[in-house]
């Protein structure tokens, strides 16, 4: 497994744990043999990420007997107007992978938990500030990143040397103002 899926997949147990550690009181979610029954909806898509999701709630219901998880297979295509729907009906699963910006409309609309109480040190401190702020609404943590992808832009520095603009850095990035007006 290549390192980049590796640290993915740690990096969604660690959130799929923590989630699953807070989502049900004493007597919520109790199925036939007296554990707790939750869902978790996942969009990975690529063989090896479904394969890996699966696992990690295969693994974690060999751990935890009294908590046992549901894997629900989701699609990208149609997340929003599902979870919409499920919300509305009282059904939506326990866990669910989605997108950032997806969160803000769930978050607002009172349908997701609070995850503040629920998040240890480490995991706070090992995610950048940045990346918090992107599941951050109203001072509620309602997520927990643990995706990011890059986006890059390439350029010719002769290009841009011969230009006479300024070239940015790590230290010194462009302004969003500056960007469009070199552009």
């Amino acid at each position: 497994m290549p390192a980049s899926l590796r640290t993915a997949v740690a990096s969604a147990a660690t959130t799929l744990a923590l989630l699953l550690t807070g989502c049900a009181g004493p007597d919520d979610g109790r199925g036939d043999h007296g554990r707790i029954e939750l869902s978790f909806q996942s969009l990975a898509w690529q063989k090896e990420s479904v394969d890996a999701n699966k696992q990690l709630v295969e693994e974690w219901n060999e751990a935890h007997p009294d908590i046992h998880v549901s894997y629900v297979q989701g699609s990208w295509d149609t997340v929003h107007d599902q979870l919409l729907t499920s919300f509305e009906g009282g059904e939506a699963p326990d866990i669910i992978h989605d997108a950032s910006d997806d969160l803000a409309d769930f978050a607002y609309g009172g349908y997701l938990a609070d995850l503040r109480g629920l998040l240890p040190g480490r995991l706070k401190a090992d995610i950048p500030g940045r990346s918090w702020s992107t599941t951050t609404f109203d001072d509620g943590v309602y997520g927990v990143p643990f995706l990011q992808e890059p986006r890059v832009l390439i350029a010719n520095s002769r290009i841009l040397h011969e230009s006479g603009v300024r070239i940015p850095t790590p230290d010194r990035p462009w302004s969003w103002a500056e960007f469009r007006r070199i552009t």
